[in-house]
């Protein structure tokens, strides 16, 4: 299955389990999972980023889950 296929929780565990890493061991580094519309050949559609980077007005938005800043 690609990342494409997919769903948030999905990619997550396989983001944490390629990382030697459990979901919430992920969490506990700061770690967060936005929805990812670069349209890179083989994006899933999903990015796992730092939470200080996810509460960035900006990247909310660009990411498809915030209003514009």
């Amino acid at each position: 299955m690609s990342d494409a296929d997919l769903t948030r929780d999905e990619f997550e565990k396989a983001y944490a389990a390629r990382s030697s890493l459990t979901v919430e061991g992920l969490r506990a580094l700061g770690r967060v999972v936005l929805p990812c519309r670069c349209g890179e050949e083989g994006c899933g559609g999903w990015q796992s980023i730092s939470i200080e980077l996810a509460a960035d007005p900006l990247v909310r938005f660009l990411a498809g889950v915030g209003p514009p800043p």
